[in-house]
């Protein structure tokens, strides 16, 4: 016999594998994959001169709002998404001191857009 729930209960959270709805992932769970197949770039020049190879950019959040901009301008068709610390940067992906880092064009690269244009971040 089931347990009766009362009424102003909140129930319980069900998925509904039929309906579709995925709950968002943590788009880190990616980053050491990324580290390893070698797709993270840093260097403002360096990305700059192989700037159509990118498939976005992962700008610091200690950036100030007008090299933020300028690099939005300078690398204007593609996502770049204000995200982690230094310190962030540093722990995921082995890079001391980056402030921005660009994502080779790859199938690891395109989930990692998906899931960082799904997160609320």
């Amino acid at each position: 016999m089931a347990p009766k729930m009362n009424p102003s209960e909140p129930k319980p959270e069900t998925t509904d594998k039929r309906s579709g709805a995925n709950p968002v992932k943590a788009v880190e769970r990616l980053y050491p994959f990324a580290r390893r197949s070698r797709i993270v770039m840093v260097g403002e020049q360096s990305l700059h001169a192989c700037r159509k190879k990118l498939a976005f950019l992962m700008v610091s959040l200690d950036i100030p709002p007008a090299r933020l901009e300028s690099i939005r301008k300078r690398f204007a068709p593609l996502p770049v998404f204000n995200r982690h610390s230094v310190e962030e940067f540093e722990i995921h992906f082995g890079f001391r001191n980056t402030k921005v880092a660009g994502f080779k064009k790859s199938a690891l690269a395109t989930s990692m857009l998906r899931e960082l244009k799904q997160s609320p971040n």
